[in-house]
């Protein structure tokens, strides 16, 4: 056994083989793990983007409608809100899964909490006419940084 392992590391032809083989099995190996990290970090902006969007889309439709005085609009802001509070576990969990952290997901409760204030006041005024009232409970709404539970 051992004049075949020096006959065999004795022929450099048979050396670089050895070589190039464990070479390449390693250069795979690293290829491989280094695409697994990229496709992660793209599930993660992805995720991030369409959150954003959810986020956007409330937010956007909450501003068209206090700057424009127009109440059309609020039963699709009732809608956008209705949305975010059905997402809220899957983002807590790909927040954890694609992020490592619980970060993402408590802003996205705070914001999501804000917009939910936000829209029943809008509700409030809509019905009562009250400004005064109105600015107060979206004053409220949105300077109530209160950490939330799962």
């Amino acid at each position: 056994m051992q004049d075949t392992l020096k006959a065999i590391s004795e022929n450099s032809l048979v050396v670089v083989i050895v070589e190039l083989i464990l070479g390449a099995g390693l250069l795979g190996w690293w290829s491989h793990r280094r695409d697994q990290r990229t496709l992660r970090r793209q599930e993660a902006i992805k995720f991030i983007e369409e959150t954003a969007n959810l986020l956007n889309d409330a937010r956007s439709t909450l501003f068209f409608i206090v700057r424009n005085r127009n109440a059309e609009s609020l039963e699709k802001f009732q809608i956008l809100v209705g949305h975010l509070f059905t997402k809220r576990f899957g983002v807590h969990i790909k927040s954890q899964a694609l992020l490592g952290s619980r970060d993402f997901s408590k802003n996205y409760e705070i914001i999501m909490h804000q917009l939910g204030r936000c829209r029943m006041a809008l509700q409030s005024f809509w019905e009562s006419q009250d400004v005064q009232k109105t600015v107060e409970i979206i004053e409220a709404a949105i300077s109530d940084h209160g950490e939330r539970r799962f």
